[in-house]
């Protein structure tokens, strides 16, 4: 997983200045963001397709809940 950008983490009066990489809107304050995490995706150019680390970590945490690691 990886975090948001940072334009969707903060509230919508800020995501102007969050969008921004302009140094007149840096450094960003820290407390603003919510820090929300989310699914890594990549594309494949050979397959043009799409994957997204959602269902390993689905698969994850079933295997947790199973007891899989414990032997």
């Amino acid at each position: 997983m990886t975090l948001k950008e940072p334009d969707q983490q903060v509230p919508a009066e800020l995501k102007k200045r969050y969008e921004s990489w302009k140094l007149q809107d840096l450094p960003w304050n820290l407390q603003d963001l919510s820090w929300k995490r989310t699914y890594i995706r990549s594309y494949k150019p050979r397959s043009k397709k799409s994957e997204s680390t959602k269902k390993l970590v689905d698969e994850l945490k079933e295997q947790a809940n199973q007891g899989f690691f414990h032997g």
